[in-house]
């Protein structure tokens, strides 16, 4: 034992900071785990952990509820949730049709309707030019530069079109589903608008 600790201040003497890193883990790591590991062994061997404790004074009187260890607590929980579903005529069978809706006929509840379709024209867009340099792709809408996969954005307002190709004087937008292609003219305009849902 003599040896070790005279070797241990040897090592502490000559590698000053990592002794002082180990002592600052060291000590964290007490002060962690400490409380932990003390209150496990300090327990009674044969108790249970105390899942709750009342100490009701109703009126004056004093009679402390009894204490219920976990075993008993999740005993009487679990008989209560099985008791929630014992009534088995207000619970729906997932592998049965819902009848149909009277009214309409209709087994489904009544799915919203589709957000109109817009045009890259209606949203204002107005395709300038294409640009591709190696892999990536840009083209220039409203006088505002975009690239491939990037939200189209004119004067701080989302049009909610997303550039998704950028071809030799063509480009690919999507929204909603759908997919637009717009050329380009020789002369700067924009040609052909070309919708099909994806």
């Amino acid at each position: 034992m003599t040896r070790w600790l005279t070797q241990f201040k040897q090592e502490a003497r000559r590698q000053r900071v990592k002794t002082l890193v180990l002592a600052c883990g060291a000590a964290l790591a007490a002060t962690l785990w400490g409380p932990i590991i003390w209150s496990w062994v300090a327990r009674e061997e044969n108790s249970l952990p105390v899942a709750f404790e009342f100490h009701a004074q109703p009126s004056g009187q004093t009679s402390p509820l009894p204490k219920q260890d976990w075993r008993t607590l999740r005993e009487s929980r679990t008989a209560l949730a099985f008791r929630a579903y014992d009534n088995t005529e207000q619970v729906r069978d997932p592998f049965v049709r819902p009848e149909a809706n009277r009214e309409t006929g209709n087994t489904s509840p009544a799915a919203p309707p589709p957000p109109p379709r817009v045009t890259p024209q209606q949203a204002g867009l107005q395709l300038e030019a294409t640009l591709e340099v190696g892999r990536v792709g840009a083209a220039k809408f409203n006088q505002q530069l975009f690239r491939e996969g990037e939200m189209i954005v004119i004067h701080g307002k989302p049009t909610g079109f997303q550039l998704r190709s950028v071809g030799n004087r063509r480009v690919v937008v999507t929204r909603d589903g759908y997919e637009y292609a717009l050329q380009v003219s020789r002369q700067g305009r924009q040609l052909l608008s070309v919708s099909s849902g994806l």
